[in-house]
């Protein structure tokens, strides 16, 4: 008797068993082995990176993601990524940079141009700023995942006691205090004076605000040793002795002058980055976000920060590095990032975006500081050194084991022999 038309003869089935079996031989042999991309990463961020992984390994299943966290130190951070780029396997094709290393990194030819991967389109949909900040020599090495800038944050439940608006000078903010004080208000302002990179991006706020600058990034110029140096250097002395800010802020980090902003009745007067908002906000429900106080009634201008990704020179899979580069770039993924964490984010049209100016009302404010009123540090290739000389004499100056001139002195000698001048 034939057999009915639906079920296939042995000889048959045995074939079509063959071609599903060579099918997914197939599918197999296109996801493996698979490219695997190491990225070292702060610990209290690897949560979010997972996310963004699972749906990047989703999107390409062929490239792996292999996440390795630290603590969360910036300086730590740097250190893994210098060792790994002297090792003689290199482990890490992705490299999570602070905006300050890319010239340091670019310098020792550790990090691969990326102009030939990114187009127009792409980089339109960053911050302009961000991206001349990944720049060195025309060549683009580093794209931003967020950014970040020094701001003031004031409580308006004790400013509105006294009539008083956040102020805009260092005149005004010393007067403030004074007034307040004077009303038997106690009052503080608070920053990072630790020996660390907070002291210096703050330091060069005020530097800038007396009309000084810290180093050239093109000529390499010193300013170090200049009047304006000296009186920057002063003034941030004057702010401990005249107990405008509490001498303990010289052991302070930006997690822990944040703690003392929400636990001391006095702090009334805060410099952090606009994230600090959201964690004191619904303490403070009268928190405002401000420029940092200038020198002529006018707002200065704060230090730019911020991270970015780039691709280690020692990749050995360039193109799959490019495709994640742009994929933890992007705006959806930058999106989710900035609801998880509240950072800045670093594309434009995230600053207006209305689920997450829902959540962080000051995020159009902070767009327009980001771009017209913020300073760079400089871009050299000896920026950690640089640094730690600053940090070093800046905080002997405050804690009064050098005066500032002398501090100031050393700092502009010791900067300029380290350039080679």
């Amino acid at each position: 008797m034939a057999m009915p038309w639906y079920q296939p003869t042995w000889p048959k089935l045995l074939g079509i068993l063959a071609a599903l079996q060579l099918a997914s031989f197939g599918a197999w042999a296109l996801t493996w082995p698979p490219i695997v991309l190491s990225v070292v990463v702060p610990k209290s961020e690897a949560e979010d990176w997972n996310a963004a992984i699972a749906s990047f390994e989703q999107a390409h299943p062929r490239i792996q993601i292999n996440l390795v966290s630290s603590d969360d130190r910036p300086e730590t951070l740097e250190a893994i990524y210098r060792a790994d780029f002297k090792a003689p396997d290199p482990q890490y094709d992705l490299v999570y940079t602070e905006m300050t290393w890319t010239a340091p990194f670019v310098a020792g030819g550790l990090l691969q141009d990326l102009s030939p991967y990114v187009d127009f389109e792409t980089l339109e949909g960053f911050l302009p700023s961000e991206i001349k900040a990944g720049r060195q020599d025309d060549q683009l090495y580093r794209l931003p995942i967020s950014s970040d800038i020094g701001v003031l944050l004031t409580r308006g439940d004790i400013l509105q006691s006294t009539g008083q608006k956040p102020p805009q000078s260092f005149a005004a903010l010393e007067g403030t205090v004074k007034l307040l004080e004077e009303k038997k208000i106690p009052a503080e302002y608070l920053w990072s004076g630790k020996q660390s990179e907070a002291l210096v991006e703050h330091f060069v706020e005020i530097l800038d605000g007396f009309g000084g600058f810290w180093i050239h990034s093109e000529s390499q110029e010193v300013g170090l040793g200049k009047p304006e140096a000296v009186r920057a250097a002063q003034f941030m002395r004057s702010l401990i002795a005249k107990k405008i800010a509490p001498p303990v802020v010289t052991r302070y980090d930006d997690a822990a002058v944040r703690d003392r902003f929400l636990t001391s009745k006095n702090a009334t007067f805060l410099r952090t980055s606009p994230t600090a908002w959201s964690q004191v906000q619904t303490q403070y429900p009268a928190l405002s976000l401000d420029p940092l106080p200038g020198r002529r009634g006018e707002p200065g201008r704060g230090v730019r920060s911020g991270w970015g990704l780039a691709m280690s020179s020692a990749s050995e899979h360039p193109e799959a590095a490019w495709k994640a580069i742009e994929h933890f770039t992007s705006e959806s993924v930058q999106k989710q990032w900035v609801q998880a964490s509240g950072m800045l984010p670093s594309r434009t049209a995230l600053f207006t975006d209305p689920d997450l100016v829902q959540q962080a009302p000051y995020l159009p404010q902070v767009h327009e500081l980001l771009e017209e009123q913020s300073l760079f540090r400089p871009a050299i290739a000896q920026y950690p050194e640089a640094s730690a000389i600053l940090q070093e004499h800046l905080w002997k100056i405050l804690i009064a084991v050098e005066d500032p001139k002398t501090g100031m002195a050393k700092a502009a000698a010791e900067t300029r022999q380290l350039l080679g001048q």
